[in-house]
């Protein structure tokens, strides 16, 4: 009976004492998360760099929110997911040239993601009907909080 007990007594100490590692991909109960207000830089390959706000909401691996340049009168709207450190999805423009027209344009973005860092990539950059201004190629994101 002794034995017994001491063999029980094992098998449920080694059971409680297994370490599972936080995951980080981005869904439900996990650590990262992204939502809350971001500051920081968009550059492209040939419009200036503009400081952009953004306001971010996540619900499990699902991201939505919107951004704003601080500068120059460009805003749109932020989609896409999150897995793991790696965020994949769709920044939409629409802002005013010059000469009056509204340009709107969709860029596919991708990148990493951390509790305080946002770094974003479209090779592509914004694609849009014509617009009376050249419409953000090569775009980076960089943003902090």
């Amino acid at each position: 009976m002794r034995k017994f007990l001491i063999l029980i007594v094992c098998i449920v100490a080694s059971a409680c004492s297994s370490e599972t590692a936080p995951s980080n991909d981005g869904s439900l109960g996990s650590s990262l998360n992204i939502s809350g207000s971001w500051t920081g830089v968009m550059s492209s390959s040939n419009n200036p760099a503009e400081t952009i706000t953004m306001q971010i909401t996540q619900s499990s691996g699902s991201v939505s929110g919107t951004w704003r340049g601080t500068e120059i009168a460009w805003s749109g709207q932020v989609s896409g997911t999150l897995s793991g450190g790696s965020f994949s999805g769709q920044m939409t423009f629409t802002g005013m040239a010059l000469d009056g027209t509204t340009c709107t344009g969709t860029a596919n973005v991708s990148g990493s993601a951390t509790n305080s860092t946002l770094s974003w990539t479209s090779g592509q950059g914004v694609v849009g009907a014509p617009c009376g201004a050249p419409m953000p190629a090569g775009v980076t994101v960089e943003m902090s909080r």
